[in-house]
């Protein structure tokens, strides 16, 4: 059309190829990651293309959001660069493109008409070892923006003027591509289940990877379209569950250097782990006459002398934790019953945490996370919408237990830090799969928090899928990352303790 024809050679396109001439000059990486087939396999059954779908829960979700705007880097940047240190430390190349694409509609000649405008831009940056990865994020904030700005010149004409071997097979200059849907959107739709889905595609992988984020209320969801004629699906979930890892990381210590952040092993850097290598036995799918804690005394009984958690210097077996646990959920029964009542954990982040969780759980109710750093005016509106009729405190949060029940003199409270002289025997109580085992809070950024309740099977289904995808055994350790008033706690706690 004539206002192409003026577009490709006006000022703006001019500066624009200029940009991409400096940008993308010089000889071009080749980024070889890691496969699990050869590119010359003599495939007797072809591989099929298939997608990998995982899950940032709330938790990360909004630490993502608070953290790049302390940062003023967006939110796709950070992705950008979290993904980009995951390359290098797959890869060792310092020099990292990828892909993605830009919607192509900043001329006013085409925001109005109807059709699809399209265009890729390579995001190139270089990263050491010894740069601290703020720094880097900010190089790669500053490589998102000016790619943006210059999105207009044809991805088409770029490649006229490149020093790189063509090859017909794959995307030109980087067959990695991440594809970001508005983060900042007012998503009103949930996700309802955070396990992690395999599945085959209708048609052939357009990219080696492709990961696309969308937005949603309670977190973000992650498509990984890949090429299953080189990667096996469990290397692909390994490499997800180390891109969340980097992300919790840089969070909490943005000033690592790169090669300080924890993610893989040189060994699992050269072949990915195989998730299927598990020498133990695979979480059976539960039954109708499992819960949470029968599957848990099940370990105690199998695995007394192993530890079930370190905190600082301190040890707890299994067979210790049980009978904490035990003492405690007789005093909860003697108090307030066993008929699925909901119960409060007015409990700092750790061992305490745990304990509680299992003790009411013990006693035949459901426990409600209470986070100590919540406003209390937030904290009594949650006592009263859940109807809370006990809460389980420590000696820490004593003084702001008190201040909250001045108001309501029904509910009842219990003193964790001290364990009771008491019977610490099972109870051996008859808890129904299908009965609540605990109640979460949505953050409230949308307006009144809601609670959303999940029951002992619902949990059990989920760590069977979890424990099985990644081969966990009783040899294994698990880190309790996120604070227990998140879902992503669930795996951290249960993940562990029903697998010995």
């Amino acid at each position: 059309s004539h206002w192409q024809l003026n577009l490709m050679t006006s000022n703006l396109l001019t500066e624009q190829k200029s940009y991409w001439k400096s940008k993308l000059n010089g000889a071009l990486p080749v980024l070889s990651l890691p496969k699990d087939y050869p590119l010359n396999t003599d495939f007797r059954t072809p591989k099929k293309d298939r997608y990998y779908n995982f899950y940032l829960q709330e938790e990360l979700y909004f630490k993502i959001k608070q953290f790049t705007l302390k940062k003023k880097v967006s939110a796709f940047a950070f992705l950008i660069a979290c993904f980009k240190v995951l390359l290098y430390r797959l890869t060792g190349e310092k020099d990292l493109i990828i892909g993605t694409p830009m919607a192509n509609r900043n001329m006013e000649e085409v925001k109005d008409l109807i059709g699809f405008f399209v265009n890729t831009i390579m995001l190139r940056d270089n990263i050491d070892k010894d740069e601290p990865f703020q720094e880097f994020l900010k190089k790669v904030n500053i490589t998102l923006v000016e790619g943006i700005n210059n999105q207009s010149f044809p991805f088409e004409n770029i490649l006229e003027g490149i020093n790189m071997a063509r090859d017909n097979s794959t995307f030109p200059i980087s067959s990695i591509f991440l594809i970001m849907s508005d983060f900042n959107s007012s998503y009103v739709e949930r996700i309802n289940d955070f396990t992690p889905k395999h599945g085959e595609i209708l048609t052939e992988a357009k990219f080696d990877l492709e990961f696309t984020f969308k937005s949603f209320e309670n977190g973000l969801s992650v498509q990984c379209i890949y090429n299953g004629k080189q990667f096996e699906k469990k290397t692909i979930a390994y490499w997800a569950e180390n891109f969340k890892l980097i992300m919790n990381h840089v969070i909490s210590r943005p000033y690592l250097n790169i090669n300080e952040i924890e993610v893989f092993t040189s060994q699992i850097k050269k072949k990915p782990i195989s998730l299927s290598d598990n020498s133990g036995v695979l979480f059976d799918v539960p039954t109708t006459n499992d819960s949470i804690v029968s599957k848990f005394e099940n370990q105690v009984r199998e695995f007394p002398n192993n530890i079930a958690i370190i905190q600082n210097d301190e040890h707890i077996s299994y067979s210790a934790l049980n009978e904490k646990a035990n003492a405690f959920a007789r005093r909860i029964v003697k108090k307030i019953g066993k008929n699925n009542n909901a119960i409060g954990l007015l409990i700092e982040h750790g061992a305490n945490a745990v304990l509680g969780m299992l003790a009411v759980l013990k006693s035949g109710n459901f426990y409600v996370p209470l986070s100590p750093d919540y406003p209390q005016l937030k904290l009594e509106n949650m006592v009263i919408d859940c109807n809370c009729c006990l809460i389980l405190e420590t000696s820490a949060t004593t003084n702001l237990s008190q201040q909250i029940l001045k108001k309501f003199n029904h509910i009842s409270r219990i003193n964790i830090s001290n364990i009771p002289k008491q019977n610490n025997e099972n109870l051996n109580l008859d808890i129904d799969i299908s009965n609540p085992a605990y109640l979460l809070y949505t953050s409230g950024s949308t307006g009144k928090p809601k609670g959303i309740i999940q029951n002992h099977a619902g949990v059990l289904h989920y760590i069977r899928t979890y424990s099985n995808n990644l081969g966990i055994t009783n040899k294994d350790k698990l880190s309790f990352l996120s604070n227990y008033i998140f879902d992503s706690a669930v795996q951290d706690v249960y993940g562990a303790l029903l697998n010995g």
